[in-house]
């Protein structure tokens, strides 16, 4: 995998990690710091694999993010 294809893929990951902070914080901050946590507790995926994040989200229960 070349180089510039890693960062534009990193930069999809980390934008729909910011997303779902903002989205959590719209609701309450409180809501950041467990998704967070849960996220930097999920071991490192190897090159094109995923990582699933569980969280509970108030109204949608329990979530799996990939």
């Amino acid at each position: 995998m070349d180089s510039e294809r890693c960062h534009v893929m990193a930069d999809s990951v980390i934008r729909e990690i910011l997303d779902e902070v903002e989205r959590r914080r719209g609701i309450s901050a409180a809501l950041v710091y467990p998704f967070m946590r849960s996220l930097m507790e999920s071991p490192f995926p190897a090159p094109g694999k995923t990582i699933k994040v569980k969280t509970f989200l108030p109204g949608a229960g329990n979530e799996v993010k990939k």
